[in-house]
């Protein structure tokens, strides 16, 4: 349930006026780049604290009290968080170094986990099949052509690799 949190916060749906669990407004300057890979779940954020700017990491729970039961509050990779964003604070989290870190709940119309439940659970395919026809085109157009320019760098990409494997010989790439 934890990636919902993480759609929400990458793609901005949580309700516009954040504050830290201590009341202090948050403006989210940059959401930061999603991490696949261990340690914090977003890196290089921005975000400004009253009127303090802050750049680093943003770790997502849940609860507070998942970031001791993962054991970030011993993994000094954790250290650089500057926000813990939480649907439930439930408790203070110290960092590797002891400090406390700066925690804010997000929270989000409710429409938003209502769609991402049908989607995850629904027995179809394409489980939006039945609404691209509601679409203003001008989405659609745009879905449409992302779709496109993706498919296309799929392509190019899986021909440059043949051309590395092929020592740059098209007449190989092409057999």
């Amino acid at each position: 349930m934890e990636d919902i949190l993480h759609y929400i916060w990458k793609f901005r749906l949580f309700a516009k006026d954040l504050k830290t669990t201590a009341g202090e407004p948050i403006e989210v300057i940059d959401t930061g780049l999603p991490n696949t890979n261990e340690g914090p779940d977003f890196f290089n954020a921005k975000i400004k604290i009253e009127d303090k700017i802050w750049a680093g990491n943003i770790e997502i729970h849940k609860s507070s009290d998942e970031w001791m039961k993962h054991k970030h509050d011993t993994n000094k990779s954790y250290n650089s968080v500057i926000l813990h964003v939480v649907e439930k604070a439930n408790c203070e989290v110290l960092n590797e170094l002891g400090r406390p870190v700066v925690q804010c709940e997000i929270t989000y119309p409710g429409h938003i986990l209502e769609n991402y439940d049908f989607l995850i659970h629904s027995n179809t395919d394409i489980p939006c099949c039945n609404y691209i026809g509601s679409m203003p085109s001008v989405h659609l157009d745009s879905w449409m052509n992302t779709l496109l320019i993706e498919r296309l760098e799929r392509k190019s990409n899986r021909i440059q690799e043949l051309l590395k494997r092929y020592n740059n010989s098209w007449e190989d790439v092409f057999m």
